[in-house]
């Protein structure tokens, strides 16, 4: 579950001051999702985190109430670190009160009292024991998508096994998976964009295309296009470990490493698409 705070009034806040007050404690790592305008508008939601190390984006946002900082789920000890210090840079520039998820108000001086290490690890941990049992549950229907920083992470069976051990050490296994997902150095692969498109039914599908001759990084989508000479082939994404074989190479449980493919081996790769094809 999230968590937010909120520090009221915060009238004063602007993105360039605060941007680098928090620069001037966590460095060249801190990064963001855009730069609001100024004055910041209500309503106006900026996502800020640390390069290489958060798990999630901490959300930042100019509320009818105040001035609100969102903890994602599954968030890592720094990102709550990077969220209270934003806390406390704001409440000290405004002088504004901070008023926690489910309404305790506390001061920028008393805030660490209630919101310390202590907290901080108990959600850390919590949040991330409550994901294999999320997916395990009932009401799921398939893998779990995380959005964060740079790209998705897609939590399900495959990560689960991947992440096997100790219940104690579950969090930081999980956590340093994460970041191999989201930081993936792709210079070696091309990152497949995902599109849309809308089939009879009116309900926009998730594509990415797949093309001769290039080393992918594919994203989490429903279908893929393969490009052929007569017409666009759509199979189903999971198709492509049938299509690519030994050529592919999990990254998660839905986003997948692909080598280049070229030739006569994409001619058959075309071929066997073709018997799994379907309609969008």
């Amino acid at each position: 579950m999230s968590f937010s705070f909120t520090i009221s009034p915060s009238s004063e806040v602007g993105f360039s001051s605060l941007v680098a007050a928090l620069q001037s404690e966590f460095g060249s790592i801190l990064t963001w999702e855009d730069e609001p305008p100024s004055p910041w508008p209500i309503d106006y939601y900026t996502h800020v985190f640390l390069w290489g190390v958060s798990t999630r984006s901490v959300e930042l946002a100019q509320v009818e109430d105040g001035f609100q900082v969102r903890i994602m789920s599954c968030s890592c000890a720094q990102d709550y670190e990077l969220a209270l210090r934003t806390v406390e840079i704001v409440a000290q520039a405004t002088g504004g009160m901070i008023e926690a998820e489910f309404g305790n108000e506390v001061t920028v001086e008393t805030l660490r009292e209630e919101f310390g290490r202590d907290w901080v690890n108990s959600m850390v941990t919590s949040g991330a024991s409550f994901l294999p049992r999320l997916v395990a549950s009932e009401s799921m229907k398939g893998p779990l998508t995380l959005p964060g920083p740079v790209r998705d992470f897609v939590f399900g069976p495959r990560v689960i096994a991947e992440l096997a051990g100790p219940e104690e050490t579950f969090a930081e296994r999980l956590f340093e998976k994460i970041r191999q997902v989201r930081y993936f150095d792709d210079e070696e692969y091309y990152q497949a964009k995902k599109m849309k498109v809308t089939p009879n039914d009116g309900k926009p599908v998730d594509v990415a295309i797949w093309g001769e001759g290039v080393t992918y990084l594919l994203p989490n989508v429903k279908l893929l296009v393969l490009m052929a000479d007569d017409a666009p082939i759509f199979v189903p994404a999971e198709a492509i470990w049938e299509l690519a074989g030994d050529a592919c190479r999990a990254l998660d449980d839905a986003q997948v490493l692909v080598e280049a493919i070229e030739g006569d081996e994409w001619l058959a790769v075309i071929e066997r698409a073709l018997k799994l094809a379907v309609v969008p």
